[in-house]
């Protein structure tokens, strides 16, 4: 049995670490969708 990890999206999004995605000139408010993975999308979370 797993355990889920419940992250503040939003908050993380807003913050200093993603500025870049609001004040970058070349992608202005191009970005339609901004997806997130990690080792499960990569499969990666897999015990071999």
């Amino acid at each position: 049995m797993g355990f889920w990890i419940v992250m503040d999206f939003k908050k993380l999004m807003n913050s200093e670490e993603y500025d870049f995605l609001r004040t970058n000139e070349r992608l202005g408010n191009r970005i339609m969708l901004l997806g997130l993975g990690g080792s499960y999308s990569y499969g990666t979370n897999n015990a071999w």
